[in-house]
């Protein structure tokens, strides 16, 4: 996990992917085992197994 000194980014983060479901852009990409490599799962250390 991020720890505490990442946590701005962290909610930023969040916040953008926030945006982009209200406003339906198509941007969002969500982390599932079809995609086991994607970028969310390797910042956020998701474990998805």
């Amino acid at each position: 996990m991020l720890d505490d000194s990442n946590n701005f980014i962290e909610e930023e983060l969040i916040k953008i992917a926030v945006n982009a479901l209200e406003n339906n852009n198509g941007y969002v990409h969500f982390v599932n085992s079809e995609a086991p490599n994607s970028i969310l799962s390797t910042m956020f250390d998701i474990n998805i197994n």
